[in-house]
């Protein structure tokens, strides 16, 4: 390769390294996506119970919350310039409490979207899916509270 193919060769990949960082993460706020995955995990622990049949009172209004946060946090996110076809699996592998479980991913979320905001039209927004998620993780910690105690009143 001669002087002048290897600077066309540096100069075409330094032009397009831009490019592909802008492909990947479209808009300016990934954690969205990562939220909104998060979300779709906290929702699978809540109502495919495998090995557990029992509801705890909670779940049932905390799979609603979690519904109206991904309503809105796909919108944000299509707004942004995400593409929300393209989301990570859900992986819902138990070791534990799936109420556990879900807590943990509504905390996920919650961190997830609580990143700064600069975009003004997305504030009002975020700010209702943070209020449907903490709405969420009190009704799983309730949930939460009864297993437990179930439990130990079990092992007396």
């Amino acid at each position: 390769m001669n002087k002048l193919s290897k600077f066309m060769f540096v100069a075409a990949l330094t032009a397009l390294s831009p490019l592909t960082s802008i492909a990947d993460t479209p808009g300016r706020h990934p954690a969205y996506l990562h939220a909104i995955t998060d979300l779709r995990t906290a929702r699978e622990f809540l109502t495919h119970q495998t090995g557990d049949t029992q509801v705890y009172e909670g779940e049932g209004a905390a799979v609603i919350e979690i519904n109206h946060a991904l309503d809105e946090l796909k919108h944000i996110a299509v707004e942004d310039g995400k593409n929300i076809q393209q989301q990570e699996p859900v992986d819902v592998h138990e070791n534990g409490s799936r109420l556990a479980k879900a807590i943990e991913a509504l905390s996920r979320a919650k961190k997830n979207i609580s990143q700064q905001e600069d975009n003004p039209a997305a504030r009002e927004g975020r700010v209702k899916v943070e209020k449907y998620i903490d709405d969420a993780l009190k009704d799983v910690i309730k949930a939460h509270d009864v297993y437990v105690k179930e439990q130990k009143e079990q092992k007396h």
